[in-house]
């Protein structure tokens, strides 16, 4: 039996006395002898088969560990016009464009993605500028107003008695206090300081937080302070600076939710590798969703920049923890957890 030799669209693939040509789809011999497979030798036998075989071979797998080659030379880097070689004009350089055509969709689409997301970051920017200055304006309206009034009634000097003449001193000095403490809090919201941990006593710089208010800002309320501390809470790594501002936070904003002299608790507690520092008040609870309270500007009093938790929640993720508010009955308790050794 006579064979030709390996059949493509267009002519032989290797030499030989027979061939194949395409009629109506289907391979016939040359000599019209009707149907033959694609791939077939010459007469020269099962020498000249196998030789044809090996370059098919030889040929194909050489293409296709090149386009394997440069598939994993671009999986190392994020160059958007790398692309892998067409190397021929066969199968294997079909696959190659395909696949170049693919990278260069999938950079588009990247870039398209990379505009979104800075049209979205930038539409956020502005939206918290405007939040943040309107708070301001709103903050530093009534302090300033405060200030402007006394300063007046002190120029004009006219009708003012000396008690009078001491009272407007005492409010524009009060005032001004809160202005400032308005504008660090600004501060300290637009520009957080690096966190810095270091192993230390957190039983002791919670107590000494405590100790400063009730010795300023409690004099006035009179809440009654109770400390549950924990006898050992094992080595802790804390900034220590971030704890203090989170304690006089939640003191501070227990002492806000009661209208008249309370309870306030204060505990902390150890649990495997996390240390808790609770705070829980006989105040009037949270009204609405505890989450909305660590939006950043959201309050519900009428004085106060609603910064305090979101300030407290952001050292908080410093540390690798969390905090949560629960309403009780009476009261609410807030929970401060950090890793023992830092996240």
């Amino acid at each position: 039996m006579a064979y030709g030799p390996p059949y493509h669209p267009r002519g032989p693939l290797f030499g030989g006395s027979r061939h194949l040509e395409p009629v109506a789809g289907k391979c016939v011999a040359a000599d019209g002898r009707g149907p033959r497979h694609r791939v077939i030798a010459d007469p020269g036998g099962a020498d000249h088969r196998g030789g044809a075989g090996w370059l098919l071979s030889r040929h194909l797998t050489g293409d296709l560990e090149g386009l394997m080659r440069d598939v994993q030379r671009l999986g190392g880097h994020d160059d958007e016009e790398r692309r892998v070689q067409v190397r021929r004009h066969n199968e294997v350089g079909v696959l190659s464009e395909a696949f170049n055509a693919m990278l260069a969709r999938l950079a588009r689409a990247r870039r398209q993605a990379d505009i979104e997301r800075h049209k979205q970051a930038e539409s956020e920017r502005l939206a918290c500028l405007t939040e943040t200055a309107a708070a301001i304006v709103h903050e530093i309206r009534n302090p300033l107003a405060s200030i402007v009034s006394g300063v007046e009634l002190l120029v004009d000097d006219k009708g003012v008695s000396d008690s009078e003449r001491h009272e407007f001193v005492a409010i524009v000095r009060d005032e001004s206090r809160r202005l400032n403490a308005v504008l660090q809090n600004f501060l300290k919201w637009t520009r957080p300081a690096e966190t810095l941990r270091e192993p230390g006593d957190l039983n002791a710089v919670v107590a000494q937080v405590v100790e400063m208010y009730d010795l300023t800002l409690n004099r006035e309320h009179r809440h009654v302070f109770r400390m549950e501390m924990a006898e050992s809470l094992g080595p802790v790594s804390f900034d220590a600076d971030q704890i203090r501002q989170v304690v006089w936070n939640l003191l501070l904003n227990s002492a806000d939710a009661m209208k008249s002299p309370g309870t306030i608790t204060i505990a902390t507690a150890v649990e495997e590798d996390w240390v808790y520092i609770k705070v829980t008040d006989t105040g009037s609870g949270v009204q609405g969703s505890p989450e909305r309270l660590f939006t950043p500007f959201y309050t519900t009093k009428a004085e106060g920049t609603g910064l305090g938790l979101a300030l407290v929640r952001r050292i908080a993720n410093a540390h690798g923890g969390w905090v949560t508010i629960t309403n009780l009955s009476p009261g609410a308790m807030v929970v401060f957890a950090i890793m023992r050794e830092g996240p």
